[in-house]
């Protein structure tokens, strides 16, 4: 939200003494400088994620929908106003320190495709347009991936004793996981350091190595988007004349997206909080990857078949009571007994018995 601050000058007179004589200049006539500041960071106290909020179950002037400003036969005014999930009750550091919880305002969320919803205890930026305030997302006050709290914020501009079940019943009445952010801010949970009900923070988390030119869309919880480019081994990436996109000449660079969900166990220095670490399609718990020049694929699979009349042998799995799709290919799930084909209402007599392990 826009303010000002007024840094006022200091009142005490210069002296300057010269071979001649002493001069008294004063300050006092030069006006105080002011600063505006048109954005203003806020303490997200409470977050509305659904229906289920205590501001409509339990508030006797819950939002209702606005007849005049709905769609036709959605107007009902009985009817509570769900567009409020989203917002989140937050106190400007400048213009409401101190302030009563219960006059602090709820704000709307700036963006309409993209939600992150903060965590309490996170810091978003907070601005005013057309008579509404409106916040973006969480503010990287770390430059943590999993989190950006902190307890002591509430502390400091609030004096209520922090975030508690009673100043944000919707976020933690009933939390059951307590974090563990670092020492000097865990001290100030109240009874403990919560984040949401069953939030529980992460450290294990790690962000994603960034080559030049990537865009990546990270997870709090260890999912990504790389939209990148450049493979750093040309014996992979062979879309580029030197595997690093030097020459478009014939393939035009070799663009790519990576898909990752769940990031895999972080060895050696990638234990290290906040160490960088790149996405590995045999460890991560799943991909989806997407290339378009002459890429050599990574992944091992755990299939034995035979393309273009050369047999690859199962190679991603060895354990002798698991044997991967090789199992389930053989099976009635995989084949089943006497299968039809529907494109050429051909018989086909099922391999050999298999079974998964």
């Amino acid at each position: 939200m826009a303010h000002t601050e007024i840094h006022s000058q200091s009142r005490t007179k210069e002296t300057e003494v010269t071979e001649l004589i002493t001069s008294r200049r004063s300050n006092l006539n030069k006006p105080d400088p002011s600063f505006f500041y048109e954005l203003e960071a806020g303490i997200v106290i409470d977050v509305i994620r659904d229906e289920t909020h205590p501001v409509f179950t339990q508030n006797p002037k819950a939002p209702v929908v606005e007849r005049s400003s709905w769609p036709d036969g959605y107007n009902d005014p009985s009817i509570p106003d769900y567009s409020w999930i989203g917002r989140v009750k937050v106190r400007l550091i400048n213009s409401q320190q101190q302030v009563p919880v219960e006059h602090l305002d709820w704000v709307t969320p700036h963006e309409t495709s993209i939600f992150e919803y903060p965590l309490v205890n996170e810091v978003v930026v907070v601005s005013s347009y057309m008579g509404r305030m409106f916040y973006t997302r969480r503010l990287n006050s770390r430059n943590f991936i999993n989190n950006s709290a902190d307890l002591q914020h509430e502390n400091r501009y609030g004096m209520t004793g922090g975030v508690t079940d009673k100043t944000s019943p919707g976020s933690l009445l009933g939390a059951r996981n307590e974090s563990n952010l670092w020492p000097a801010t865990n001290q100030y949970g109240n009874p403990r350091p919560y984040l949401g009900k069953y939030f529980k923070v992460n450290n294990k988390i790690r962000p994603l190595k960034h080559f030049e030119g990537d865009t990546i869309i990270q997870s709090r919880h260890g999912s990504s988007i790389r939209f990148g480019c450049y493979e750093n081994d040309p014996k992979i990436d062979v879309g580029t004349a030197l595997g690093y996109g030097e020459s478009y000449a014939d393939n035009l660079g070799n663009p790519m997206i990576l898909i990752r969900n769940r990031q895999r166990v972080t060895v050696d220095d990638e234990k290290k909080f906040q160490y960088n670490i790149l996405e590995h399609v045999n460890k991560d718990g799943s991909s989806i990857q997407i290339t378009s020049g002459r890429t050599v694929s990574k992944f091992v699979s755990t299939l034995t078949h035979i393309y273009d009349n050369v047999p690859y042998r199962r190679r991603g799995c060895v354990h002798k009571t698991f044997g991967g799709l090789d199992f389930l290919r053989k099976s009635k799930v995989g084949v089943g007994d006497n299968y039809i084909r529907e494109d050429t209402a051909t018989r086909i007599k099922r391999p050999g018995e298999g079974r998964i392990n």
